[in-house]
């Protein structure tokens, strides 16, 4: 449902003003107090995809299906080959939404989280866990390693493993920007490094889980969306790469996550809180 869906659903009136126009009014109204939003809010407003996704695919080649199991039955589509994918994040509510859709399609799934983080999760026939920390690449290489041992191959990295930071910058906890790198941004880089040659061979696919702020301004967030700026930054380099080697179109993909997400996790970033390594909201 479009602005103007809801307004004429509503009976209210719509006035619509270029983006320059608010621009120019927020660059007034923040510096004397009458609004807690500047300009740089505006490009963020303009693509937030709640209400009406068709600028973000427009504009940006975002192509959000319309729901989980649509994303799922592409991904499955890709080959009868590619049996196996690694989950970051596996603990979390996507990660094991994730997880559930692809063992129905006969896929069989390696979830990494925090310890403890798994709750009730069992092992079991289409299922390994392992408690790992991603932002240590030599726990995330010694399990690819045991992965390639007892695997026939290793087709499909999710990326999923993420917090949130909430706090304006001067109040930021430095420490606490740091981590959010660590996990959002590095702790995928070091599962990519880990899983290169399995994906090149197994011609798989890397799957990384984004968000509006990989690309667009948000208040309160500045470590947040830096990170996913990193991200996203590096999963579409990464595309050129292996597509440039011949690969399939699809070695790489970025997956925008809906603002309203269920499986949001909260991180107020002046506690410093390292948290767990979870997909955060998308904020």
């Amino acid at each position: 449902m479009s602005v103007q869906d809801l307004a004429a659903a509503m009976g209210k009136p719509l006035l619509v003003l270029p983006a320059w126009v608010l621009k120019v009014a927020l660059g007034v109204a923040k510096p004397l107090g009458l609004s807690r939003y500047g300009p740089e809010q505006v490009r963020f407003l303009q693509y937030r995809p709640v209400l009406d996704n068709s600028a973000l695919k427009e504009r940006f080649g975002y192509t959000p299906g319309t729901d989980l199991g649509a994303g799922l039955r592409a991904l499955a589509s890709m080959g009868a080959a590619m049996r196996t994918a690694v989950i970051t994040g596996g603990g979390g509510g996507l990660g094991r939404a994730l997880a559930a859709g692809l063992q129905a399609r006969g896929w069989f799934c390696a979830l990494l989280d925090l310890p403890g983080g798994f709750g009730a999760l069992k092992e079991g026939a289409q299922q390994s866990l392992h408690a790992r920390d991603v932002t240590d690449p030599e726990q995330v290489a010694a399990t690819v390693a045991g992965l390639r041992a007892v695997r026939p191959s290793l087709d499909l990295a999710v990326y999923n493993a993420g917090v949130t930071l909430i706090a304006p910058f001067a109040a930021m906890d430095p420490a606490a920007h740091r981590r959010a790198f660590e996990i959002n941004y590095w702790g995928a880089v070091n599962l990519a490094a880990a899983l290169l040659p399995d994906l090149r061979a197994a011609r798989g696919t890397h799957l990384a889980i984004t968000s509006v702020a990989g690309f667009a301004p948000l208040k309160h967030r500045t470590a947040y969306a830096a990170s996913k700026h990193a991200m996203t930054g590096f999963f579409t380099s990464l595309r050129g790469e292996e597509g440039a080697a011949r690969r399939p179109r699809r070695a790489c993909r970025t997956v925008l996550r809906g603002h309203q997400s269920r499986c949001r996790i909260r991180r107020q970033a002046a506690s410093g809180d390292r948290g767990r390594r979870r997909t955060g909201s998308t904020r």
